[in-house]
């Protein structure tokens, strides 16, 4: 706040940039007065508004906020992203608050407007992660089947991961079926 006036902030605008697009990516951004000042959305943390962002690197626009900031006080504010599964692996997606005049707010005493100087500051980088698949199909030299005494080779599969992760394979279960009874199966 200001030296003599406690302040609402009435509205902000964050642009969105990064190699997603945002229009397509983003279901919505999100923006929290982050309480506890940890930089992350916790149970203690206020959620002032979740808006989209209509166009590729277009505006998120918080308006209609009633924000209060004490006289010498501080409030920190957090936005953050909800992307819908469209993004392409490493696509990026950053917040940036460019302009003083991109923050709105008005001294309680009176609702005038208050001027800011501001910097443009930008927001951590958001990166898009893909899951790692794992795809498993038939070998490409299956044994072949046939009567066999003992240890026989009876299977052989491909296990192909997909990008953009390693994959690792823990364990492999296999059922078997036969035409035999039981009693007539070698182990």
């Amino acid at each position: 706040g200001s030296q003599t006036d406690a302040l609402t902030l009435t509205g902000i605008r964050l642009r969105s940039t990064g190699t997603g697009n945002d229009a397509t990516g983003v279901t919505g951004v999100t923006l929290y007065s982050d309480v506890d000042s940890s930089g992350t959305v916790g149970a203690g943390d206020v959620l002032l508004g979740t808006v989209t962002v209509p166009v590729d690197e277009g505006e998120a626009v918080f308006a209609g906020l009633s924000l209060n900031i004490p006289v010498n006080g501080r409030v920190y504010l957090l936005g953050t992203y909800s992307l819908n599964g469209t993004p392409v692996h490493a696509q990026t997606f950053q917040l940036n608050f460019e302009a003083a005049t991109n923050i709105a707010a008005q001294k309680v005493s009176d609702a005038s407007a208050v001027a800011f100087a501001a910097l443009p500051l930008s927001g951590g980088v958001v990166r898009a992660q893909g899951i790692g698949t794992l795809v498993i199909a038939p070998g490409p030299n299956p044994p072949a089947a046939r009567l066999v005494v003992g240890t026989s080779p009876a299977l052989q599969v491909t296990a192909t991961a997909g990008v953009p992760e390693d994959v690792r394979l823990d364990s492999v279960r296999v059922a078997a079926a036969s035409s035999g009874t039981p009693t007539n199966l070698v182990t």
